[in-house]
């Protein structure tokens, strides 16, 4: 009965499935190679990282170990990769969708202290540098295991999820004074990082977009999140 009501996973799923994959994998690769160059040991590029990553996902789809066929709900059978029934039943585009920008954005965010620009601040306190750091990366693994929960159609990846939007949301208005000394030191260490200059009001033109964008992205986010949730938990009703 089961088999019968299995589909197959598509070309695009496993393209998913396969980038979700990349996602945990540069939350490795990243520190991995930010501690060889503190070392003296050269690693970074996305070559290198292209490289390495595609040896481990085939190693890992041979194993029938991928984490992103997990959370997607493919599994082999019958020597094909199909979908299993409450995913199709649960799932919509815009959850899917919902789920691998969680885990994208919580990457970003989980691994932005080796590129060495400085954290933003935090609910509007005087905290050094590497406690801010620990704070936004806690933040973004927590949104990673938000990401996933939504990928796998569960009430819990939605529930944290909200948390994390209304802990930001609260974040950035309690902070909004210290946010344009943050976004302009935030530029010149970008640049300085890719070895280029400010170019003429770069920081103002960030002052007015970052703050407001990321707020208004917190807020959508959180509302999208909310009705997530309450799919999900009709799905569990009807299920029951």
């Amino acid at each position: 009965m089961l088999r019968l009501t299995m589909n197959p996973a598509s070309r695009g799923r496993l393209l998913l499935a396969a980038y979700v994959d990349y996602v945990l994998f540069t939350l490795v690769f990243e520190p991995g190679a930010w501690l060889l160059k503190r070392g003296g040991v050269q690693v970074t590029g996305w070559v290198v990282s292209l490289v390495l990553f595609v040896a481990v996902e085939l190693l890992l789809v041979r194993l029938e170990r991928s984490p992103g066929r997990a959370v997607l709900g493919i599994v082999a059978l019958d020597g094909r990769q199909q979908v299993l029934p409450a995913w199709r039943a649960r799932e919509r585009w815009w959850t899917m969708l919902l789920g691998t920008l969680g885990i994208s954005e919580g990457a970003k965010e989980a691994v932005r202290w080796t590129f060495g620009l400085p954290p933003p601040p935090f609910m509007g306190l005087a905290l050094d540098w590497d406690t801010r750091a620990a704070i936004v990366t806690t933040n973004g693994i927590v949104f990673i295991l938000a990401g996933l929960g939504v990928l796998c159609t569960r009430v819990w990846g939605t529930v944290l999820g909200v948390a994390v939007c209304v802990v930001g949301i609260a974040s950035w208005i309690a902070s909004w004074s210290q946010v344009p000394a943050w976004v302009a030191a935030r530029t010149i260490a970008r640049r300085n990082a890719q070895g280029l200059p400010v170019r003429e009001g770069e920081i103002e033109m960030m002052t007015r977009v970052l703050p407001g964008g990321a707020l208004f992205g917190a807020v959508m986010g959180g509302l999208l999140l909310v009705l997530a949730l309450r799919r999900f938990r009709r799905a569990d009703r009807a299920a029951s």
